[in-house]
């Protein structure tokens, strides 16, 4: 695992595109390898299969971003940027699906329609990013409603059946290309900090 220094001289001697494409999209995960200090119950490729049966994505497209990969936080704010991944840290979950993304953002924007101002604030800027948050509110809708089941008896799943204690965060991107973007974006700002 990155020492704090260590760590910034790792982000200072790799570029952002190596760091999105060698780390984030693709080879093994910190928190699924020989040395994570929270290994959990199964191999990256058996998350992904839960997570991508549980969402009805392929498990080629489903990643995990922040602290799960590296061990320590890329999230930039100053707080939270460079701490180790602990007990209470999250699982922060990328799932590819230009379909899902349209049928989620479709039914935003139908509850935004239908009386709830707040999407426009909550989920316009990440919409213009190419992904949608995981919706939190119960919205009177079918399609986001069993979206949101499906999401909790996954993450239920990936508790029992994979020993994962730690919540479950996901947004599902448009394609690849708007995953890596937002990816590369969030690097330069944590380069910007060093």
């Amino acid at each position: 695992m990155f020492t704090e220094a260590s760590f910034i001289e790792f982000l200072e001697s790799n570029t952002v595109e190596v760091l999105c494409k060698n780390h984030v999209f693709e080879g093994e995960p910190w928190l699924f390898g020989e040395y994570s200090t929270h290994k959990p119950e199964c191999s990256f490729s058996e998350f992904r299969e839960i997570v991508a049966d549980g969402i009805q994505a392929e498990p080629g497209d489903v990643y995990v971003t922040g602290s799960s990969v590296f061990g320590r936080s890329t999230n930039p704010q100053t707080d939270r940027f460079n701490k180790p991944f602990r007990d209470e840290s999250d699982i922060d979950v990328v799932i590819i699906s230009s379909a899902m993304f349209a049928s989620t953002w479709r039914q935003l924007l139908k509850a935004y329609y239908g009386g709830y101002p707040e999407i426009l604030k909550f989920h316009g800027k990440f919409v213009f990013r190419g992904f949608v948050n995981e919706p939190d509110r119960d919205f009177k809708s079918s399609v986001l409603n069993d979206l949101i089941k499906r999401t909790n008896d996954m993450k239920r799943r990936l508790q029992i059946q994979a020993g994962i204690k730690q919540d479950i965060k996901y947004r599902i991107y448009r394609s690849l290309e708007d995953a890596r973007k937002y990816q590369a974006y969030a690097f330069e700002k944590c380069r910007r900090k060093l």
